[in-house]
C-alpha cells in the first residue's frame, strides 16, 4: 500500500461512517470507574463502620437465617454454634465451647484423638528430635575443625 500518500487515507479511512455511539461509550467509561471507586471505597471502610457497630453493641445487618435455608442441618448447627455470642458467665462460656465442639465432630465425623501416628522404628514422625545445647554445638565445630586441618593437603613451598 502506499502510506507515503495521503490519498490511501482519505481513500479507505476518511469515508467509512463512524457507527460508535461515543457519548455513550465514554458514559459506560464513567460508570465502569464509578462502580470502581464504589468498590474500592466498600473494601477499605465498610470494615471499619463493621466493626464501630460492633463495639457500639448495634445489630449488625446481616440475616442468618437466609443463609441457614441453604445449609445442610449439620451445617447449620456448625455455624449457629461457632458463631455464636459468648457467655456472660464462664459456665455459659463453657456450654458454648462444648456445643461448638460437638456440632464440629458432628459435621466432620471424626471423633477427637481418633487417629494415632504412624510408628516408624520406634519412634512417632511427630516426635522432635533431641535438642543440642550450644556447647555441644561448639564442640562439633571444633572436631570438624580439627579434621579439616589434618586432612587438609598443604603446599610445601613458602610464598614470600
Amino acid at each position: 500500500m502506499g502510506h507515503a500518500s495521503i490519498t490511501t487515507f482519505l481513500k479507505h479511512y476518511l469515508s467509512r461512517r463512524i457507527t460508535v455511539d461515543t457519548q455513550a461509550v465514554e458514559r459506560q467509561r464513567q460508570r465502569h470507574a464509578l462502580l470502581w471507586d464504589i468498590k474500592k471505597r466498600w473494601e477499605f471502610e465498610q470494615p471499619v463502620r463493621d466493626v464501630e457497630r460492633q463495639l457500639a453493641g448495634l445489630e449488625t445487618k446481616d440475616n442468618p437465617e437466609l443463609v441457614h435455608d441453604v445449609m445442610l442441618p449439620a451445617q447449620g448447627e456448625l455455624a449457629d454454634s461457632v458463631l455464636s455470642k459468648p457467655g456472660t458467665t464462664i459456665e455459659e462460656e463453657m456450654d458454648r465451647r462444648n456445643r461448638a465442639i460437638c456440632a464440629v465432630t458432628l459435621y466432620c465425623g471424626i471423633e477427637e484423638g481418633g487417629m494415632k501416628p504412624i510408628q516408624i522404628g520406634g519412634q512417632s514422625r511427630n516426635a522432635a528430635p533431641p535438642v543440642k545445647s550450644q556447647l555441644e554445638y561448639e564442640e562439633e565445630a571444633l572436631e570438624a575443625a580439627k579434621v579439616l586441618v589434618y586432612k587438609e593437603k598443604r603446599p610445601k613451598v613458602c610464598f614470600l
